[in-house]
C-alpha cells in the first residue's frame, strides 16, 4: 500500500516537473521569437 502510494506521489512530482520543463522552454522559445522579430524591425 505504502510503496503504491510513494510510487504515485512520484509520478505526480515527474509529471510536474516536466511541464515546468515545458513551460520553461516554451516562454524561452517564445522571447526568442518576440526578440528576433523586434531586431527584425529595427533592422
Amino acid at each position: 500500500m505504502d510503496q503504491a502510494v510513494a510510487t504515485r506521489v512520484h509520478g505526480m512530482q515527474m509529471v510536474r516537473h516536466l511541464s515546468y520543463a515545458a513551460q520553461i522552454t516554451f516562454l524561452s522559445v517564445a522571447g526568442l521569437g518576440v526578440v528576433t522579430s523586434v531586431l527584425s524591425l529595427i533592422i
